[in-house]
């Protein structure tokens, strides 16, 4: 997934991101930068680059389960959603 967008939306963004990926957490504050590869504590392992108005998103369905597929799948359908509100 990559998404570039309106600044303002960054915090709610990286707010569904954390929820979804909890317990976990990546966004601590709307300037977080990150171009990492993180897994999670189910083993789904996902590259994360964002910094404010910009996110991309890499899943390599070889590496991760099918259920960690659909939870990555689900939450970028998500924050499409999130994206698309006004």
């Amino acid at each position: 997934m990559r998404a570039d967008y309106n600044e303002d939306k960054t915090g709610k963004v990286q707010r569904y991101i954390n929820r979804q990926i909890a317990p976990n957490g990546l966004f601590a504050s709307t300037e977080d930068y990150f171009d990492v590869t993180t897994e999670l504590r189910d083993r789904t392992k996902f590259y994360i680059k964002a910094s404010p108005g910009k996110l991309l998103i890499k899943l390599d369905k070889r590496e991760n389960s099918y259920a960690s597929y659909a939870r990555i799948k689900d939450m970028c359908e998500g924050i499409v959603t999130i994206l698309k509100e006004e």
